[in-house]
């Protein structure tokens, strides 16, 4: 992402939190010797982590 603005960059910090969130239970956080299941649960953890933070921030909006 080129230039986040503060909003996308809250939701970039806040994705980043639940992948690591997430690489603290496995027993081991290597990339390369991840299963596939547990790559496609990181980036699950990543990619709606950031979508999920955009649309809370969305609906913290609306309330106002």
């Amino acid at each position: 992402m080129i230039d986040p603005d503060v909003r996308e960059q809250q939701a970039l910090n806040r994705a980043g939190a639940l992948g690591n969130e997430y690489l603290l239970t496995l027993p081991n956080s290597d990339l390369k010797r991840m299963t596939a299941a547990e790559w496609l649960q990181l980036v699950d953890c990543i990619v709606g982590g950031y979508f999920d933070a955009l649309a809370e921030q969305d609906a913290a909006r609306r309330r106002r």
